[in-house]
């Protein structure tokens, strides 16, 4: 392939097919423009098995880059030096599909990698705002060209974007598209204004693929691809389905390629009603929302922090991760507590987050209860210490979704091997697998109650779901599965849609 690439490069130089820009990007890639070629070898040491060695090392136009690419192509076919496979990407002589035809090449991994923008309307660091980060960075690891872009905010001294800086903090690669603002919450005009700066980079550079996150971003994003031949994917995070606006029969039903749903169910119930929002029900699927299951390994021997959180090493520790807010139910979890000391005086429970309601949400009614020698309060906990307490759990409740719809308290639990007790709330009953992983039990303090004194006294059952929640979780929940998937989904998406 690399001799049939080099090949026609170099006659649609001779035959004076080409830009000048051509010739120079035959020169960078070690050949002469005007000389035949015959050094394979040293595009394969430049080319990243991808051939995509130009769009980082020169300045050399991608249309270019295109030209060359693709007329190395189909001189190899002209002239009998291609193979089968490659004859029938390129789809017969001439040159009148261009676009088209390199579209299927690209996205056969034959010539450049594939390109994905990625956006992101918000300016807070939230569940999804992890997920859409590191997804972009999963796919970078396979070779796409996946890149990222987020709102920025109105600080002292000036405007920043604090998702795009933790981006930057972690490797994942951004885009620059001056003159986007995506703000979470948009004006009309303000809309107006990013749909018009993010059409004019689209045009000049146009991705293989725009994968939105938010509303914002997927509704600017959607009318500014329009008729531009760009593809438009979006992932909807709701553990529970939206209703059916007319702003939603907009977005997901004339702007819309894919809509990728974190939860089965919504999924599900969006096409059951897909006449009401608008969208063909082929074009929804199902993509289990993932979690870092390297950070969160119980193999990676992390000390667990029962003494820095007060509890004894021989306790049976449950915990719970969420802000405190009224509709978390915590007086479920508290009664449920005290129920099951009666039968397990050993448990402990461990609060791990924060909130402006915390002392009449938690603090008051378990001193009420005579809990406080039982529950204790972390505080807000991040980083090594976040892996560490969940580490010093045998078990973990988790009982109503909070704005993070896919939950994603739960996933980290199950990929660090601890079960999870949880309601049949959102998309619960689809991460916890029910006598497997974890137990899902009814939203009634005895039924809660129950379930704790069950994993309490059959440490054996413990040792067993806590293996196949870290085992489900690795499967299920990988980055790198859902990067596999996100790819096959991109270079299956026709051109032009």
């Amino acid at each position: 392939m690399e001799d049939a690439l080099l090949l026609g490069g170099n006659c649609s130089v001779r035959r004076g097919e080409a830009h000048e820009e051509v010739e120079e990007l035959l020169a960078l890639a070690g050949v002469g423009g005007r000389r035949e070629v015959a050094d394979a070898a040293a595009l394969r040491d430049l080319a990243d098995d991808r051939l995509g060695f130009v769009a980082s090392h020169t300045q050399v136009s991608r249309r270019a880059q295109e030209e060359v690419l693709l007329a190395g192509v189909q001189s190899a076919v002209d002239e009998g030096q291609a193979d089968q496979q490659t004859e029938l990407l390129v789809g017969g002589h001439g040159r009148g599909k261009y676009k088209s035809r390199f579209q299927r090449l690209r996205r056969s991994r034959i010539l450049l990698p594939l390109r994905v923008l990625h956006l992101y309307s918000n300016h807070k660091l939230t569940g999804p705002a992890e997920l859409a980060l590191e997804t972009v960075r999963a796919l970078a690891l396979r070779g796409v060209d996946a890149r990222f872009f987020s709102s920025d905010v109105k600080e002292q001294g000036g405007r920043t974007r604090r998702v795009q800086r933790t981006a930057r903090e972690r490797g994942v690669p951004e885009a620059e598209l001056t003159g986007l603002r995506l703000p979470k919450h948009i004006s009309p005009l303000r809309a107006l204004l990013d749909v018009r700066a993010l059409r004019s980079h689209l045009r000049a550079d146009p991705p293989d693929v725009v994968h939105c996150h938010l509303p914002g971003d997927h509704l600017v994003a959607g009318l500014a691809a329009r008729g531009l031949g760009v593809p438009v994917v979006r992932t909807l995070y709701d553990g529970t389905p939206p209703p059916p606006t007319a702003r939603r029969r907009l977005a997901w039903g004339r702007l819309t390629r894919v809509l990728i749903c974190a939860s089965e169910a919504v999924a599900q119930a969006v096409r059951d009603r897909a006449e009401d929002y608008g969208i063909d029900p082929v074009r929804v699927v199902h993509f289990a929302p993932p979690i870092d299951v390297r950070r969160f390994d119980p193999t990676r021997g992390l000390a667990p922090r029962r003494e820095a959180l007060g509890v004894p090493e021989d306790a049976f520790c449950v915990g719970i991760v969420a802000r405190m807010q009224t509709h978390r139910r915590f007086e479920l979890l508290f009664e449920a507590v005290r129920r099951a000391r009666a039968e397990a005086p050993s448990l402990h429970l461990v609060v791990v987050g924060r909130g402006t309601h915390q002392e009449l949400v938690a603090r008051r009614p378990v001193e009420e209860l005579g809990l406080g020698d039982c529950v204790h309060f972390s505080g807000y906990v991040s980083g090594e210490d976040y892996a560490r307490t969940l580490a010093s759990f045998d078990a973990k409740v988790f009982l109503v979704p909070g704005s993070d719809g896919t939950c994603r308290a739960v996933r980290e639990a199950l990929a660090m091997g601890v079960p999870v007790v949880a309601t049949r709330r959102g998309m619960l009953p689809e991460l916890v697998r029910d006598g497997e992983d974890g137990l899902l039990v009814d939203e009634t303090p005895a039924a809660l109650a129950e379930a704790l004194v069950t994993l309490a006294r059959d440490p054996e059952r413990r040792r067993v779901l806590a293996a196949e929640a870290r085992r489900g979780a690795v499967e299920r929940f990988a980055y790198e599965v859902l990067a596999e998937r996100l790819e096959g989904l991109y270079r299956d998406l026709p051109t032009g849609a």
